[in-house]
């Protein structure tokens, strides 16, 4: 079952990501206090496969990521289908990418070695809050 390896919150370009224990969804918004929050946008939280990470030796927020998932296959996943945390908080993938589309603000060696897979984006439908080892179900 695919569970939450990381939540991190982005508070300001080119600043430090904060790696929380437990984060705020807000409801079609996006986390509490990260950067990219904001209403009606499809890029409120990223979420990218931890596998990616320990198959190429990749730093943990190399890409800036919100959540980091553990057996999550997210090249697989479509726009519009919900993903269910903990069979509590719902979010609903809005944009699907790959990797190397996000070349121009990522060192261009880690993008080359992700080439082909994927990074999602996804809205919360509900408020509340989630946290590491939080298990994950597509819907």
């Amino acid at each position: 079952m695919p569970k939450i390896r990381s939540l991190a919150v982005n508070t300001g370009k080119q600043k430090e990501m904060k790696y929380e224990q437990k984060i705020k969804l807000i409801e079609h918004f996006g986390i509490e206090g990260d950067r990219f929050s904001k209403h009606n946008d499809s890029r409120q939280i990223m979420i990218v496969d931890g596998n990616l990470y320990d198959l190429h030796n990749l730093k943990k927020g190399v890409l800036r990521e919100n959540i980091l998932i553990d057996n999550l296959d997210i090249n697989s996943l479509t726009e519009g289908q919900i993903i269910s945390v903990n069979n509590s908080i719902q979010l609903k993938v809005t944009l699907v990418k790959d990797a190397c589309a996000s070349i121009s603000y990522n060192d261009p060696d880690v993008i080359k070695k992700l080439q082909g897979n994927m990074y999602a984006f996804v809205t919360p439908l509900e408020t509340g809050y989630i946290s590491i080892n939080d298990e994950i179900e597509i819907l």
